[in-house]
């Protein structure tokens, strides 16, 4: 956490922030309540002989908490605790990779609070080798530090300043107010080595600053209000706004006695910190307490002395929830710490390590600013354990699994028994492969049937392993690209593609693996990614092919566009506006461009005192808007007004999608102008122009005016001759199927009630999704329902799968209902997990059936969403059949990793279409056998 400012006075100028309340607590008053842990992952890491990094994903029923935790051997004869500055001093901060980096630490957190204005300053103290790099505040306004003697007894505590230079000719000796530290109003003693920076403070923040430069303990000069000294290293420099220093002359004999209560001679390391959150075992709140869910730093040490933590858990970013300094200390005691301090949190906290031998750091938490803070200090690591011959390998694989005949890549890097990153050679190393039938070419594997491929490395007696999941033979390829619209010689990127085998275990292809064709004089692909457009208007497809299984993306190059006049405008037209303040009024002119009959809308935008103002000319309100077919651009005939206004308008896609598009950013023109824009390229079906309207934002500009269109246009997209396609590659699934025979077989459905059916169609057209309910031996209503209907059913046995956790088994088949919202399940019923877990681990239902109104690929935290997939996976692996049936505004079914994603249309009835739309999802159990499909109701 970094202050832009400190407004209280110390004798030596620092202060804290009014947003950090300074509390007193007794630890046996602190409670805190502790999340429940529902799943939780671990990776532990030897960095060295004496250190160990352990990185922690906790997933409770508060959020997620991602931990990382350095045990440090303070025992071991290789393992050096530092209190680290940047390369350029405390005044110039520096990220911690770079301090980390400047002092050959192999791993470190950021450091102390500090101050950042008018020069970065720490707000305690640092301690390293038995040094003071900066001193503590005064005791009288303390801050706690962590600190280690000779003996590496760990403690928190108090420390503070006892610094004095003695000048020999004035015989007089003044007390040091800070070592290495700076703040307003600087009319406190300061003393600045080379710690502080390549510079002293000179008139830069006060004009009146006086400063003496000592080296060798010799007065060198004496300056008032001028530049500043280069601080050299066999010297330092007096700072203060006071005419006390004027006394000094050069050629003055100066001896310093810096040191510490208690005595840094019995101090080894020390740094300040906010608060201790851990005294004798017990929760503690002393001093700086920064409330909230934010993220932490801490330093602690167990009870025995023998080993010291450094902890920071990360917040305010990728769906990480942070901590309370309460909940925090709470962490720092599980972890083992008997004594612990809070050290900077907030955009500050930091953790970075590597191997000795490693070239770079890898910062292994989340910044919540996405970047490193500059901090002033750093507590790192460092290790002196000698380097020798390769002892272990480390080995890993872009991919952990891949489809048989494909190949994969090895990283290799070796270390010695003490962890440190050594050479080895390459030409020396064997690699073998086992599990599966395939081939080793250097580094790299090919497997050739399904399986677990185990890759053994090994140089004499050191060696190292990993395992690829070899899948089935690949039966499917997919691309985000269901269909490609390009104008001639443009370009787009193909991205990458993702195969699946039989079972719907999917995988991402490499595209240098893949062979791709072209059909059709449609353009080009380069470095198997990018395909560039021919010149002419035509259509055509890629085809993507791997093994047996193939691709099929359709191309269409250019447009073809069509007048489509103006009768599609003057069929229905109507006006309207926002908000309704605003007059407005659509109507035919007659007096129009080329003796064509156009409409004329006026409107009144000088009735509104505030907001946006807006006028709409509706086109075929009743039919949703005039349809433009497979529409790429719409276009039209406009007189304009000179206004100044912005035109746009709206456009629908066969989904209901409502997109708006722009035309002119202004019309400021009096005369008739063609207009036309594109329209996006990712909505689907046939594109209806529901209205084009007229926009006023700027509260200054006042007016009336109108404004006269005619002439529709619309640009369709080549037309896609599919008939000369060849057809995807798809895997079916072998549950997809009705038994040919009813008899003697469960029926189980799950449905959604269609809103607004019967207001559309006249009559009570419901019946017939009741009458074929009532047939079923299972009914769940997936959506809200009609009570009335809902009661009316008379299925054995019925039950609502919306609203809170539910669990119903029928015929050796579980379903649980979960309560989900567009964040996932924990944001909606943190509760339900720990249930939901327990039952995709224990059920004794052969059948697992998830039924859920938000769709697990949408979850806003894709954590949960990544966890809730791979425990449904496992438990597919582990003989159950899983299926999770998602409300949607589509009915359909994905087999992937071995579950069945369902997806059920629950969106209400408001057109024909939607009508056609209408479906259930029948399950059947037939000897204990399951099968489905999705039943189409009219």
């Amino acid at each position: 956490m970094k202050f832009k400012k400190m407004k209280i006075t110390i004798a030596l100028g620092l202060a804290l922030v009014a947003a950090l309340v300074p509390v007193s607590s007794k630890a046996n008053s602190i409670t805190v309540n502790i999340p429940t842990t529902i799943h939780e992952s671990r990776e532990v890491e030897s960095l060295s002989t004496g250190v160990k990094h352990e990185k922690v994903l906790r997933f409770t029923t508060s959020g997620w908490y991602n931990i990382n935790v350095l045990t440090i051997d303070l025992n071991d004869q290789y393992t050096h605790l530092k209190g680290l500055i940047g390369p350029n001093g405390i005044s110039s901060p520096s990220t911690v990779t770079e301090i980390l980096t400047a002092n050959n630490a192999i791993a470190g957190v950021n450091g102390d609070y500090f101050n950042f204005s008018p020069v970065a300053s720490p707000l305690g103290g640092l301690v390293s080798d038995g040094k003071i790099i900066s001193t503590p505040v005064e005791l009288a306004y303390k801050l706690p530090s962590f600190y280690l003697d000779g003996n590496n007894k760990g403690e928190v505590g108090y420390l503070d300043r006892a610094v004095k230079i003695t000048n020999s000719r004035l015989g007089k000796t003044f007390e040091v107010n800070t070592v290495n530290k700076a703040a307003k109003p600087f009319n406190t003693l300061a003393y600045l080595d080379s710690n502080w920076g390549k510079k002293s403070l000179g008139a830069t923040h006060n004009k009146n600053n006086v400063e003496v430069l000592v080296v060798d303990n010799v007065v060198k000069e004496v300056r008032k209000g001028k530049a500043a000294f280069d601080i050299p290293a066999n010297g330092y420099v007096l700072s203060q706004v006071s005419d006390a220093l004027l006394e000094f002359k050069a050629g003055d004999k100066i001896s310093v006695n810096m040191n510490l209560v208690p005595s840094v001679e019995n101090i080894k390391f020390a740094i300040g910190g906010g608060s201790i959150i851990v005294k004798n075992g017990e929760l503690s709140l002393t001093n700086i307490n920064s409330k909230g869910n934010n993220p932490r730093t801490g330093i602690g040490i167990n009870k025995e002395n023998t080993q010291l933590y450094l902890i920071t858990v990360d917040g305010r970013k990728d769906n990480l929830v942070g901590m309370s300094q309460e909940l925090f200390g709470s962490i720092m005691k599980e972890f083992g710490s008997y004594n612990a301090l809070n050290l900077d949190g907030g955009g500050s906290t930091t953790m970075a390590v590597k191997h000795s031998g490693e070239s770079e750091h890898k910062v292994v938490n989340n910044p919540s600013e996405g970047n490193q803070r500059k901090v002033v200090n750093a507590v790192g690591v460092q290790t002196t354990a000698p380097v020798g011959e390769v002892s272990y390998f480390k080995v890993s694989s872009a991919t952990k699994k891949m489809f048989p005949h494909m190949t994969a890549g090895l990283n290799i890097a070796a270390y010695d028994a003490n962890h440190n990153r050594v050479e080895y050679n390459p030409e020396a190393l064997q690699v073998s492969l086992s599990g599966v039938e395939g081939t080793v070419s250097g580094t790299a594997i090919t497997a050739a049937n399904s399986g677990t491929a185990k890759i053994t490395v090994s140089l004499g007696n050191a060696s190292g392993e990993t395992s690829i999941e070899i899948l089935g033979a690949i039966s499917e390829i997919n691309s985000k690209h269901s269909s490609i619209y390009l104008n001639p010689g443009a370009s787009i990127d193909l991205g990458s593609f993702v195969g699946k085998d039989a079972a719907g275990n999917t995988v991402t292809l490499p595209n240098h693996e893949l062979g791709f064709e072209i059909i059709g004089n449609i353009g080009t692909i380069s470095d198997n990614k990018t395909f560039v457009a021919g010149a002419e208007n035509t259509s055509g497809a890629i085809v993507v092919k791997k093994g047996e299984a193939k691709e099929v993306i359709p191309v269409s190059i250019g447009s073809v566009t069509k007048d489509m006049g103006t009768e599609e405008m003057l069929q229905e037209f109507s006006a309207s506006t926002y908000p309704e303040t605003v007059l407005s009024n659509a109507e035919l002119d007659l007096e129009s461009k080329e003796d064509q009959i156009s409409i004329r809308l006026k409107y009144e935008f000088n009735k509104v005192e505030k907001g946006n103002r807006a006028a709409y000319l509706n086109f075929q309100p009743s039919n949703g808007g005039i349809d433009l077919g497979q529409a790429s651009k719409v276009g039209f005939w406009i007189k304009g007004d000179a206004k100044g206004e912005k035109l746009r308008g709206t456009v629908v896609d066969g989904n209901g999608t409502e997109v708006a598009i722009d035309f002119l950013p202004t019309i400021d023109f009096e005369d008739w102008k063609y207009v036309e824009t594109n329209i996006p390229n990712n909505l689907s079906g046939n594109i209806k122009f529901k209205r084009l309207y007229l926009v006023e934002s700027n509260l200054e500009k006042m007016y009336s005016g109108q404004v006269s269109v005619y002439g529709l246009t619309a640009s369709e997209k080549t037309p896609i001759n599919t008939e000369i396609l060849p057809e995807k590659s798809r895997v079916h699934d072998p549950m997809n199927y009705k038994p040919e025979s009813l008899e003697g077989v469960a029926k189980l459905t799950i449905a959604a009630y269609p809103n607004g059916l019967n207001e559309y169609t006249g009559y009570s057209a419901t019946d017939t999704l009741r009458d074929y309910l009532n047939s079923k031996n299972v009914v769940a209503m997936l959506n809200s329902t009609n009570t009335d209907f809902f009661n009316s059913l008379t299925a054995g046995n019925k039950f609502l799968g919306n609203g809170t956790y539910g669990e119903n088994s029928y015929y050796n088949t579980l379903f649980l209902t979960l309560q989900s919202n567009e964040s996932g399940l924990r944001a909606a019923n943190a509760n339900q997990w720990l249930k939901l877990k327990e039952k995709l681990t224990n059920a004794g239902e052969q059948n697992i059936v998830l039924l859920l109104q938000n769709s697990i690929s949408k979850f806003g935290d894709y954590r949960e969403a990544a966890l809730l997939n791979e425990l449904l996976e496992t438990a597919a692996k582990k003989g159950k059949t899983v299926l999770v049936v998602e409300a949607g505004n589509k009915s359909t079914v994905e087999l992937k990793n071995g579950v069945r994603y369902v997806t059920l249309k629950t969106t209400g009835v408001s057109t024909k279409s939607d009508i056609e739309k209408i479906s259930t999802f029948d399950i059947y159990i037939n000897n204990g056998a399951l099968s489905y499909e999705i039943g189409k109701m009219y």
